[in-house]
């Protein structure tokens, strides 16, 4: 039996990930957030590193600026494989906001220059209090909501999408706006945090660790639940 996983981030990650999933799975492609650049000026001259809490905020940073010869602190490892991959020089934290602010908090005190989108998950600022470090924090791009589209309301209805996997609790809570009406699904959670605002979209599964790896492997673990 092949199942339908629904993904609900924008286009470009949901393709990247839709083209990892294990054996008996399929794609359903409904990107509910669409990336656009903001304007911003930071200072790069007073920057000693660079921090970065999603791959988008590389993206979007590496499509603006030449600027490439700082460190840049990456959330996780795709984050950091990415910034590698644009030519930055990246550290990578354990994929959550508390392993970033702890890596960071082992390095001596410098100048942050902090580039990410107008929603975020978590206060970066808060987590470094004390730290010594200073941080200038930029949102240099947007995350504008979509809804559902008419086809994926449709399928979700009729019951032929059987999970969806989440990355964020704003995901979460967009697609808890669109679901249809008596539509549950499974939810393939990134992080705890995911999970709790997932609760009332269906039955719940948290990933080991917040890595697409690890949710892939929780997926890929789960096919005597869709039979």
């Amino acid at each position: 039996m092949t199942r339908t996983l629904l993904l609900t981030r924008p286009l470009a990650d949901s393709q990247a990930f839709a083209a990892r999933l294990p054996q008996g799975w399929r794609a359903h492609i409904a990107p509910m957030q669409d990336m656009r650049d903001l304007p911003a000026s930071p200072d790069f001259a007073q920057a000693d590193a660079l921090v970065f809490t999603s791959q988008n905020g590389v993206r979007s940073f590496a499509s603006r600026w030449a600027l490439r010869d700082l460190p840049a602190f990456c959330v996780g490892p795709a984050t950091a494989d990415m910034a590698e991959s644009l030519g930055l020089r990246a550290i990578a934290a354990q994929g959550d906001l508390p392993s970033l602010a702890a890596l960071l908090a082992l390095q001596p005190a410098q100048n942050l220059l902090y580039l990410h989108g107008r929603h975020v998950s978590g206060d970066l600022a808060q987590a470094l209090a004390g730290s010594g470090h200073v941080l200038q924090s930029h949102a240099i791009y947007d995350q504008q909501a979509r809804g559902l589209d008419a086809a994926t309301q449709r399928a979700l209805t009729a019951g032929k999408i059987h999970a969806v996997a989440l990355f964020s609790p704003r995901s979460a809570r967009l697609l808890a706006e669109s679901l249809p009406d008596g539509a549950l699904l499974h939810c393939f959670c990134l992080s705890q945090n995911v999970a709790d605002a997932a609760q009332g979209l269906g039955t719940r599964s948290v990933a080991a660790e917040p890595s697409a790896a690890a949710l892939l492997a929780i997926i890929g673990a789960s096919a005597g639940r869709f039979r």
